[in-house]
């Protein structure tokens, strides 16, 4: 049997995805925080230019485990309904 299916055998799930471009500094992470139920995975320690009142739960990934792990807590916590990946 086929692991592929027709697209009306399919549960989509519905989520908006976006990529917030612009300079240094223009405020694209803090936008992205401002998502309900927002976690940050920092790569490039942004999250110390984030004003703190708009700080949300943050990882500062040094390697690839940690992102999988990341991924895993993201996946098994209801609580969390948008994922923040600043550069």
């Amino acid at each position: 049997m086929s692991i592929f299916k027709k697209p009306s055998q399919l549960n989509p799930k519905y989520a908006i995805s976006a990529l917030i471009y612009g300079t240094p500094g223009a405020g694209k992470t803090t936008l992205a925080c401002s998502a309900p139920g927002a976690v940050l995975l920092d790569y490039d320690n942004g999250v110390t230019r984030i004003h703190g009142a708009h700080q949300v739960p943050t990882l500062q990934v040094k390697s690839w485990d940690e992102t999988q792990a990341a991924l895993d807590e993201i996946e098994a916590s209801p609580e969390i309904q948008s994922v923040v990946v600043d550069t």
